[in-house]
C-alpha cells in the first residue's frame, strides 16, 4: 500500500461517525461538482457515472440515521436524502444544470453544518473534561 492509500485508509478507520459524514459529504460534492462540469462539457457519459457515484453515498446516509437518537433531527435529514437520491435520479434523465446545482447547494449546506459540529465536538469534550486543573484541585 502506498503512503496516500494508507493514509486515507488511516482517516477513515480511524474518523468518528461525524467526521465519516463529513468525509462522505466531501466526496458527494467533489462528484457533483465534476458532474457539473461534465454536463457543461456536453459529456453525458461521463456525468452520468459521476452521478452514479453519488447515489450510494446518500443512501449510505440514509441508512445510518438512528431515529431514537434524534427523532427531529434525523426525520428531516431522512427528507433532505430521500430527495437528494430522487433528484439525482431526475439529473440523470434530463441533464438539467439547474437541478444539480440544487443538488450541490444542499450539499454543501449539509458539509458546512456536519464541519461545524464536528468541530465543536472536540472544544465541548475538553470543556467538561474532568482531568481539568481546576476540577483537579
Amino acid at each position: 500500500m502506498n503512503g496516500i492509500a494508507a493514509y486515507r485508509t488511516n482517516r477513515v478507520h480511524g474518523a468518528t461517525a461525524g467526521e465519516l459524514v463529513v468525509l462522505l459529504l466531501e466526496t458527494a460534492s467533489a462528484r457533483l461538482s465534476a458532474a457539473r462540469a461534465c454536463m457543461e462539457a456536453g459529456q453525458r457519459m461521463a456525468w452520468i457515472a459521476e452521478l452514479a457515484k453519488v447515489r450510494p453515498i446518500y443512501i449510505e446516509l440514509l441508512m445510518a440515521l438512528d431515529h431514537k437518537a434524534a427523532p427531529e433531527l434525523t426525520r428531516n435529514l431522512h427528507v433532505t436524502y430521500a430527495w437528494a437520491i430522487q433528484r439525482l435520479g431526475e439529473v440523470g434523465k434530463t441533464g438539467d444544470l439547474a437541478a444539480i446545482q440544487s443538488l450541490v447547494k444542499v450539499n454543501d449546506t449539509l458539509l458546512d453544518a456536519f464541519r461545524q459540529v464536528v468541530m465543536l465536538a472536540p472544544a465541548e469534550a475538553a470543556e467538561a473534561d474532568p482531568t481539568d486543573e481546576a476540577v483537579a484541585k
